[in-house]
């Protein structure tokens, strides 16, 4: 058995399906969390049918004052529909706010610390590819967002976006605020931009020579015992290529690790943390129904932790949440799991 679904806690309705417009409602979502003891077994906490089957994107980030644990916005590119959510009990989905006037061409949406915001800890940018357009937005911890900048010159040909401390603060700057990874496949360029909190960036460093055939930049931060480092994975599906590399706080990388066995399907690679705050790669494998859990170090060294089968051949996304209620006084880490 590749869930825990031993003890099913009761299916419950979309608590916005009788408000979404033009709502599609086969959609489904499961919650599952991951306990202390056993960071392997992933365990159901909530199923939640009639959930609305057009969202291109499930972006996790901190937008209601003072949240301890992650929130969700839902992007439906076609209707030009978001829609904010809280977890509540057993990671159940609980409307915040709706905007039904969203731009129908965002192809990315990343959130961050780029600006200082009045509510919600994160902030946001929305990219356009087609039309060079790239918008800041800050959160009001209500669901609500203010534009903060907006671009209008940007290139045309950017394939990821990524969050990050890639590029440290100047010396005596009073706030931080993270940085930001542009990357053309094309090209095989990415360029390290920081933001200065008012939704202006500026290049860091360009790199001219990357790979032409990454498909995933996932960042993710090592703790060490002297300060923290963020960290860089790489992923080639066609080569089934892993590279881990370290960054510098000035825009520059240096590769700490290379995988060259890598399976070559893996459709989704998802970061989340651990029950004991170790750092752990979630990959899925939609046509096999396969899913494989490992940790990772400061090194780009993993170690498998465990492997599922029997998983849907469906999920088209999976982010990291905290669920509440699941037996434990304090949220646990868990995984939210969408099928459209």
């Amino acid at each position: 058995m590749s869930f825990d679904e031993t003890q099913q806690p009761p299916s419950v309705q979309d608590p916005a399906r009788s408000q979404t417009l033009d709502v599609r409602s086969n959609g489904e979502i499961e919650t599952y969390f991951v306990p202390e003891n056993d960071p392997g077994h992933i365990v159901l906490a909530s199923t939640q049918h009639n959930v609305r089957s057009t969202w291109d994107q499930i972006i996790p980030g901190f937008y209601t004052l003072f949240a301890e644990a992650p929130n969700l916005l839902f992007y439906d590119r076609t209707a030009g529909l978001g829609e904010f959510y809280t977890t509540g009990e057993r990671g159940v989905l609980q409307l915040l706010r709706r905007h039904d006037n969203l731009r129908r061409s965002w192809d990315l949406i990343v959130p961050g610390s780029f600006a200082e915001s009045s509510g919600g800890t994160s902030t946001l940018l929305f990219y356009d590819r087609a039309a060079g357009l790239g918008e800041f937005y800050t959160t009001d911890g209500a669901g609500g967002m203010t534009l903060k900048r907006r671009h209008t010159n940007w290139r045309r040909s950017w394939n990821l976006i990524v969050p990050g401390a890639f590029v440290k603060p100047a010396a005596g700057a009073q706030l931080s605020f993270e940085s930001l990874l542009f990357y053309d496949r094309a090209a095989g360029q990415g360029e390290f931009y920081a933001t200065d909190g008012q939704g202006n960036i500026s290049l860091a460093a360009k790199h001219t020579n990357w790979s032409r055939s990454w498909d995933v930049i996932i960042p993710y931060v090592h703790f060490g015992p002297q300060e923290n480092q963020t960290f860089l994975m790489f992923y080639d599906r066609a080569a089934g290529l892993g590279e881990f590399y370290a960054t510098d706080g000035k825009g520059n990388i240096s590769l700490t690790a290379k995988h060259t066995n890598w399976r070559r399907s893996w459709d989704l690679i998802i970061p989340f943390k651990l029950p004991t705050g170790t750092n752990g790669l979630l990959f899925y494998d939609r046509a096999a129904g396969q899913g494989e859990l490992y940790t990772v170090d400061g090194s780009g060294n993993i170690s498998l932790v465990a492997q599922y089968t029997g998983w849907r051949h469906t999920w088209k996304a999976i982010v990291d949440v905290l669920i509440t209620g699941s037996g434990g006084p304090l949220p646990e880490p868990g995984l939210l799991f969408y099928q459209p």
